[in-house]
């Protein structure tokens, strides 16, 4: 959890040599793959959300990363990572290391016939950073996508909030709840 939080500060040498243990696994096609355990397990949950997190690795590594995601079992861990490694407005990282354009639409399309009948809810977080306009043609999904997406989250009663950044983009707020004393 620590190094996922402070992933934002590290250097991209410093993500790639975080990650080689994780990529290690990817390539060798284990089914147990980077970050995965025994189901529901909370350490392989906290590795993917740790890939995640690490924003400055190559685009090449991220798809990597996103298709040995999608080849398991999608929980709410592996969901987020996809979204964050797909997302079309990086919180930290580079531009240039984002996913293509193409990759993200894919993985966009499968998250819809995955969950054509509804489930898991993190898949609503994954499709909003998949899709999210940008206004930059280089990085904004395809109309028609963007579309699908959007009747596919009012269709599950999504937050306005998130159909808006889909549909136009615009800053993503934090909502803080207040302690009452």
């Amino acid at each position: 959890i620590l190094w996922r939080r402070v992933a934002g500060g590290l250097t991209q040498g410093q993500q790639e040599q975080f990650a080689m243990p994780f990529l290690a696994a990817l390539g060798s096609r284990q089914h147990t793959g980077p970050a995965r355990g025994p189901k529901g397990s909370h350490e392989a949950a906290e590795r993917w959300r740790l890939l995640g997190s690490l924003e400055r690795l190559t685009s090449k590594r991220k798809t990597s990363i996103g298709e040995a995601a999608l080849e398991g079992e999608l929980d709410s861990a592996t969901l987020w990572t996809l979204g964050r490694l797909g997302a079309r407005v990086p919180a930290h990282g580079p531009l240039n290391s984002q996913v293509a354009v193409e990759a993200a639409e894919g993985w966009a399309r499968r998250l819809l016939a995955h969950y054509a009948e509804g489930g898991e809810e993190m898949a609503n977080f994954a499709l909003v950073h998949l899709t999210r306009k940008t206004g930059d043609r280089h990085r904004d999904v395809s109309p028609e996508l963007r579309e699908a997406v959007i009747a596919w989250l009012e269709a599950r009663g999504a937050s306005p909030r998130s159909v808006e950044l889909v549909r136009t983009g615009g800053a993503q707020r934090v909502a803080f709840k207040r302690r009452e004393a």
